[in-house]
């Protein structure tokens, strides 16, 4: 269950995982970005699949959750980049 701005994106995550552990996925919800979740009755016999800011919504209904990490990385030379860019920034001020 996920109401993030790449819905698509989380849901293959969890598909990839599922066919590399083995996991039957029963259901899949989505919802747009910043939903709430106060009318929405999930199962309470599944083991739900979020992200970490839907955890903090769906954390007082009676059901199982576990919280799938997303972690992003920039290219190395981005970085470099950009810290050149803000060293030249500060030189000038």
């Amino acid at each position: 269950v996920s109401a993030v701005g790449d819905n698509k994106a989380f849901q293959k995550q969890v598909k990839d995982l599922s066919k590399k552990y083995g996991f039957l996925i029963e259901e899949i919800l989505e919802f747009r970005d910043h939903f709430d979740y106060r009318n929405v009755d999930l199962n309470p016999n599944l083991i739900w699949i979020t992200t970490f800011k839907d955890l903090f919504k769906l954390k007082d209904k009676n059901i199982k959750l576990l919280v799938l990490e997303r972690k992003f990385q920039l290219p190395g030379e981005l970085l470099n980049t950009l810290y050149n860019l803000y060293r030249k920034r500060k030189e000038k001020s």
